[in-house]
């Protein structure tokens, strides 16, 4: 546990370092548990709204600009809002429910995470992972990828 918590939260940085990072993190350490998935796309998701608020543009112009920066920033958006919402009225991606994200085995019997990378058959055999099943890809890539873009973006602004 941290000596000294953040005590208050003001700028998108404040957000990234303190609430999306450690969300990630947490995912990272236990990239099974659906709970702290959920938490983490929330944080991918959401630091979107504390940029916008920031540099006084529409979360939907700043969402465009994401979605081309990053490809699977739009899937993120969806498993945020599934999770909230559980059904989703809008989405862009095939996302519709947060049924369609899911704990599921993944290897020689399934998706196949093996030597020859995603989607190539496992010499350990089937281990679980977290799926974002109409989308057919590994909830921990796309999260990778959007914590990347994130990188990049505040880098970029020297923020």
């Amino acid at each position: 546990m941290d000596e000294n918590p953040q005590t208050t939260i003001r700028t998108p940085n404040d957000f990234r370092v303190h609430i999306m990072e450690p969300d990630y993190a947490a995912f990272e350490r236990a990239p099974t548990d659906l709970r702290i998935a959920f938490h983490a796309a929330a944080s991918l998701f959401h630091l979107r709204d504390w940029i916008a608020f920031a540099q006084c543009v529409s979360p939907a112009q700043l969402q465009s600009e994401l979605e081309n920066r990053c490809d699977l920033f739009g899937v993120i958006r969806d498993v945020a809002n599934a999770s909230k919402h559980l059904r989703l009225k809008r989405h862009s991606t095939s996302v519709l429910d947060a049924g369609d994200i899911r704990v599921q085995e993944i290897g020689v019997t399934g998706y196949g995470v093996g030597p020859g990378g995603y989607g190539q058959s496992s010499a350990y055999g089937p281990v679980p992972a977290i799926i974002i099943v109409p989308e057919g890809l590994l909830f921990a890539d796309a999260a990778r990828k959007v914590r990347q873009m994130w990188a990049q973006f505040f880098e970029e602004r020297g923020w």
